[in-house]
């Protein structure tokens, strides 16, 4: 589990209890600020409280890793003519 001097927990595992969103779909944790669900929010404009447990360091090197990127197709592909 990380934590900062402070003794606050920076990253967490969540899921949601309302649509069952969770750090599994996201592939990582939650950082300490983030307490409601931002699907919830965004698809009901209900303000949901996520259910959090600590992280332990292997979820953050997840978060870390980069993540891989579409790439976005030339102009000239994207016309048809």
């Amino acid at each position: 589990m990380t934590a900062v001097p402070n003794g606050t927990i920076r990253f967490w595992h969540f899921q949601c209890p309302e649509c069952g969103t969770s750090d599994q779909e996201f592939r990582h944790p939650a950082e300490a600020h983030d307490i409601h669900c931002e699907v919830c929010l965004a698809d009901n404009g209900r303000t949901v409280m996520l259910r959090r447990w600590p992280a332990d360091d292997s979820a953050l090197v997840e978060r870390q890793a980069p993540y891989a990127t579409a790439a976005i197709p030339a102009e000239r592909d994207r016309l048809v003519g």
